[in-house]
């Protein structure tokens, strides 16, 4: 177990925890949410043992391993790939050694000796620790890692400097894997895999057998493995045991009730308000007004959470696109002796939503370029349909905006015939609100730049979209404003991403790219990985819930049969279940009674949810009671 007690942070005099305290289980499956500049990262580090807290202190158990993955960039020189993999296992080789030197001695030494005995204890000692920890399967691990992470077995003796940014985060990861620590803290696991990495990653993490928390924009990702998403929020960890979407319908119950505590608290601080006012010049009712003001004094403010931002989309209307929107004809297209495709025909027709997939390096990119226009093919035809005007965005677009204007000067670039109140509404759309439209491009975040690079694009009367990876610096708020957009464009969509989110929203086709070829599925995601994987349920249709297991083919048992419920017996089994609730119910009314409980709305809205929710169950428990008669 690791334990955080009354952690306190503070950045240039500003308080970024304070007070926080959080016990972390044996096996628990974390997501850690925030905006950004919250402190995520910060809290992460902090677990690692990475930065010291300012106030509070960590307890960790005996023998407790933490394990953490950065989301800033890893760099490995002076190994090749195996051996840095296989650098994990250092203490491994040291009982090897230590075995093939006891062997030696062994051999040397007359059978029966007591050295010899000894030896034979020390040797029997090492092979059940070498066993134990699956140090005979070395090499398997190693190969199963590297393959699921998307490495090649030829990649296997490049150095490790050669590789890219993203490809050494790789590494890091698969380290961090093979060492199987107590606790994995994955700080962006995503961010640098495709989807086929994603899905490894993924399916291998549900087996772990210690602790993950995970901080990750990747929505699909988090529901798939979170079992409880904790949140950073006005320097303090809120908890919702539930995946991510859970946590969102969640929070919102949870600041209805908080905003009607709020309101009531309001309520009653006008009220004594108004006391104090009337009587504050009535010397006999001093001393009732001095306890009014005190009353004041010690109440707590309740602070209400922000609501997730709902926006609104008006497009600029685009000119109708005829039927056939684009086609590629026997389009070839290569890079030196390297072909990247031949023979490619590929039909796009009005209103489609298509996201293309595949490992990274299949030709996502060169796709949508050639599909944009911004790469001749080297053989075939790209034929552009009547009336069609496209908007592209690509993973370089960001370098385009010019760093010297404002949000507001950047996005007249796009429409400069449209007026400012027009202009000001559509950042809005984006999150671009208030004085956030006069920053300057040059101190935009990554994610603020391409919203900003989007904006640019649907702005425009375009009917045709062409985007390449579009959500990669975007956050979760960021990728859901996004979602909604391309949900409501009434265009065509060709999008490059590994968002799974953001394909089982927009995506009516799915295009996996594979060694040059196209294989196209109808419907979203998981439309995709049911064909692709043949995944059924239980009732023989295709499961849309993208695991990749097949599940088995046993039967249910049928139902055996029972003995009807006597009239005696359904009301002894209802008192029971009456009594464990009414014993909940006085158990929550003695907390109730606890000093400070209604000045704690974290604390006090749950209680309150769960003591009104005891109270009806009970009624109708008694309506059953009595129906039985």
């Amino acid at each position: 177990m690791i334990a955080l007690q009354s952690i306190g942070v503070e950045f240039g005099g500003k308080k970024l925890f304070k007070d926080i305290s959080w016990n972390i289980g044996d096996e628990d499956r974390v997501g850690l949410i925030g905006a950004n500049g919250t402190g995520k990262t910060t809290l992460l580090r902090i677990i690692a043992g990475h930065v010291n807290p300012d106030e509070g202190e960590i307890i960790k158990s005996k023998d407790c391993s933490v394990g953490y993955l950065p989301q800033e960039s890893i760099t490995f020189a002076g190994r090749t790939l195996h051996n840095e993999m296989m650098s994990v296992f250092e203490s491994v080789q040291t009982l090897i050694d230590t075995k093939e030197a006891i062997a030696t001695k062994f051999s040397k030494l007359e059978a029966g000796s007591e050295e010899s005995v000894r030896l034979l204890k020390e040797y029997g000692e090492i092979e059940e620790k070498m066993d134990k920890i699956g140090g005979y399967t070395l090499e398997h691990r190693v190969e199963k890692v590297l393959s699921g992470l998307g490495f090649d077995k030829k990649d296997w003796d490049k150095q490790t400097e050669t590789f890219s940014g993203g490809w050494e985060m790789r590494i890091a990861l698969g380290k961090l894997i093979l060492q199987n620590p107590n606790y994995l803290l994955l700080d962006e696991p995503t961010n640098f895999l495709d989807l086929d990495s994603i899905i490894w990653l993924e399916n291998h993490l549900k087996s772990f057998n210690g602790s993950i928390i995970c901080v990750s924009h990747d929505r699909y990702f988090m529901d798939k493995l979170v079992k409880k998403v904790v949140e950073i929020e006005f320097g303090q960890l809120n908890s919702y045991s539930t995946n991510y979407s859970g946590c969102i319908k969640e929070k919102e119950k949870r600041r209805e009730l908080i905003l009607k505590a709020y309101e009531e608290r309001q309520e009653e601080i006008a009220r004594i308000k108004l006391f104090i006012d009337k009587f504050r010049a009535n010397a006999s009712k001093a001393k009732l007004v001095k306890s009014r003001e005190r009353m004041l004094e010690k109440m707590d403010e309740i602070i209400v959470p922000t609501s997730a931002k709902k926006v609104k989309f008006v497009f600029y209307p685009a000119a109708r696109a005829g039927d056939k929107v684009m086609e590629l004809k026997g389009v070839n297209l290569a890079y030196g002796t390297k072909k990247v495709f031949e023979n490619l025909n590929f039909l796009i027709t009005r209103g489609e939503k298509i996201a293309v997939v595949g490992v990274n390096g299949a030709g996502k990119t060169t796709m949508a370029k050639v599909i944009a226009g911004v790469l001749n093919p080297t053989g075939g035809e790209r034929k552009i349909g009547a009336n069609v005007h496209i908007g592209y965005f690509a993973q370089k677009t960001l370098d385009l905006l010019n760093p010297k204007n404002t949000v507001l000067e950047e996005l007249q670039t796009a429409a400069p015939m449209a007026q400012e109140g027009r202009l000001r509404t559509f950042l809005g759309s984006f999150l671009f609100s208030g004085d956030d439209v006069f920053k300057l491009v040059k101190v935009l975040s990554g994610g603020e730049k391409t919203r900003l690079a989007m904006a640019k694009i649907l702005i425009s009367p375009v009917n045709f979209l062409i985007l390449d990876e579009p959500t990669n610096h975007l956050d979760i708020t960021g990728r859901e404003v996004l979602e909604e957009a391309l949900r409501l464009y009434d265009g065509t969509i060709v999008l490059v991403t590994h968002d799974r989110a953001v394909i089982n929203c927009i995506a009516n086709k799915v295009i996996e790219v594979a060694d040059g070829v196209i294989k196209t599925h109808i419907g979203n995601y998981n439309d995709y990985i049911a064909e692709k994987f043949g995944i059924v349920d239980k009732k023989g249709k295709k499961a849309v819930d993208g695991r990749l297991q097949l599940p088995t083919n046993t039967k249910p048992e049928p139902e055996k049969w029972k003995k009807p419920e006597s009239l005696q017996q359904k009301r002894a089994r209802i008192e029971k279940v009456v009594d464990v609730k009414e014993k909940r119910i006085a158990a929550i009314e003695k907390l109730f009674l606890e000093p400070g409980i209604y000045s704690n709305a974290y604390k006090l809205t749950p209680l309150k949810t769960e003591y009104d929710a005891l109270k009806e169950e009970i009624e109708k428990l008694y309506a059953e009671w009595e129906g039985g008669e």
